[in-house]
C-alpha cells in the first residue's frame, strides 16, 4: 500500500510499466476511485493497493482527508480464518506400560555370542541392533498413534516441570485434605498457569511479529 507516483488513470508508458511490474510479481492491483485530488487539475489515481490473494479481501475503500492531505486515506481488510488442524497418523513406540524386569530377563536370556564372535564391526552393531529391535518389539511394539491436537511450542520443559509439581501436590491434598497442603497446591497451580500463559503470549507476539514481516500488503 502507498503512494506510486503513477497515475492508473492514464494509459501512457509509466503506467504500462508499472502493470508489467505488478503483473511479473504475481499481484493486484486493487480498484479504487481517483485517491489524489488536484487543485487546478484533473484527480488521479497515486496510492495504490496490491494484493497477492485477491480472493481472500473482504473490504477495500477510501476515505477523503482535507484537513491534512490531497491524497485520500485508503483501507483494506483480509478475509483470514485460521486453519483447522487435520489429525494425523504417526508410528511410535510407547514406554509408559514397559515391564522392565520382564524386560531384563529377555534380555539376559539372549544369546550374544554370535555379536562377539562376529568377524567385524559392522556386523557386530548389525547384530546388536537386531537384537534391540526385537527386544522392543516385543516389550514396547510400534503402534498407530492419531494425533488430534496441534502442537503446543509453549509447553516447554519448565513448564511440564511446574505441571508435575502441581499433580504432585494435588495428589497429597487428596490424601491429607488439610489447609497447609491446598495452600501448597494453590501457589504450584498458580505458577504453572502463569508459566503456560507467559509462554503462549510470547510465542503468539513471535507469530505475530514474523507475519507482519513476511506479509507486509496484509497491513491497512
Amino acid at each position: 500500500m502507498g503512494d506510486f507516483n503513477t497515475d492508473l488513470l492514464k494509459f501512457n508508458n509509466r503506467s504500462r510499466k508499472l502493470h508489467e511490474i505488478v503483473e511479473s510479481a504475481g499481484l493486484n492491483v486493487l480498484p479504487l476511485n481517483p485517491t489524489h485530488h488536484n487543485c487546478d487539475a484533473s484527480d488521479s489515481w497515486l496510492d495504490l493497493i496490491l494484493t497477492s490473494s485477491k480472493d481472500l479481501v473482504d473490504k477495500v475503500g477510501q476515505f477523503t482527508a482535507p484537513a491534512f492531505s490531497h491524497h485520500d486515506l485508503i483501507f483494506m481488510s483480509y478475509r483470514i480464518r485460521p486453519p483447522k488442524p487435520q489429525s494425523k497418523f504417526v508410528q511410535l513406540r510407547s514406554f509408559a506400560r514397559l515391564d522392565i524386569e520382564a524386560l531384563k530377563r529377555d534380555a539376559c536370556a539372549v544369546d550374544w555370542t554370535p555379536v562377539y564372535a562376529a568377524p567385524s564391526v559392522d556386523e557386530g552393531v548389525a547384530l546388536l541392533n537386531k537384537a534391540v529391535l526385537k527386544l522392543y518389539d516385543t516389550h514396547a511394539p510400534v503402534c498407530t498413534v492419531k494425533l488430534k491436537r496441534p502442537p503446543a511450542p509453549w509447553i516447554t520443559r519448565g513448564v511440564r516441570m511446574a505441571m508435575a509439581r502441581r499433580d504432585r501436590a494435588f495428589r497429597k491434598y487428596k490424601r491429607s485434605r488439610c489447609d497447609e497442603d491446598w495452600q501448597h497446591y494453590k501457589a504450584a497451580r498458580n505458577r504453572c498457569n502463569r508459566l503456560s500463559r507467559s509462554g503462549s503470549l510470547l510465542t503468539s507476539w513471535i507469530a505475530g511479529r514474523r507475519f507482519a514481516l513476511v506479509s507486509p500488503f496484509l497491513t491497512g
